[in-house]
């Protein structure tokens, strides 16, 4: 694999290969993917959401774009790029333009990945997989306001749905805001409601 070096200048144009298609960027942009054929604009730092429409759509980003032929573009900031027929500008502060061992989608994303995404020999937590997740973000991505995650709340209680949550304390002396003590170690199922949030500090 062979990556250029990495370039600072605020303008870079790269010539597109005959035929060659990318993805990436926003999630919203998934119905118009893959690019190169069509004009499209895209300001990651700006807007996640629909380009027509930024309170619409995934609001979820990447500054990461690969090719069918093998590239990939990449940047630990959000970035600009527009396709035109035959080029792909990019703007941002530090892009890396790199190429996989083969030309196709599968090598591009296998060099960015081992390049700025390696695997780190860990498993997520194991609440991660043993529990529900419960995710405003997800529910509310534009208007996490106090009323819409009550709501969202409520919605998961009236289900029947977090009625209590586990705690495991780490080691240690706790005390709870109800005045209760634990010691680390210690497990405990915490009824929860919309209204209030069980907390404990270490004594």
């Amino acid at each position: 694999m062979h990556d250029s070096p990495d370039v600072t200048h605020p303008d870079m144009v790269l010539p597109l290969q005959p035929g060659e298609r990318w993805w990436g960027g926003a999630v919203a942009d998934g119905t118009v993917m893959p690019f190169g054929s069509t004009t499209h604009h895209r300001d990651l730092g700006t807007n996640a959401g629909y380009v027509d429409d930024p309170t619409a759509g995934a609001n979820q980003s990447a500054p990461l774009l690969i090719s069918d032929r093998g590239r990939y573009v990449q940047s630990t900031d959000p970035f600009t790029f527009t396709f035109t027929p035959g080029r792909l500008t990019l703007r941002g502060n530090v892009i890396d333009v790199g190429d996989g061992e083969t030309a196709t989608l599968a090598g591009a994303f296998r060099a960015a990945f081992h390049r700025y995404f390696p695997p780190v020999g860990r498993a997520p937590a194991e609440a991660m997989f043993n529990g529900p997740q419960y995710n405003t973000w997800m529910e509310l991505p534009y208007a996490p306001t106090q009323v819409g995650v009550l709501e969202y709340v409520r919605g998961l209680l009236d289900t029947g749905f977090a009625t209590k949550r586990h705690v495991k304390f780490p080691a240690g002396s706790w005390i709870g805001a109800d005045g209760t003590q634990h010691d680390g170690g210690d497990e405990l199922a915490v009824p929860v409601s919309p209204t209030t949030i069980p907390w404990y500090r270490r004594r």
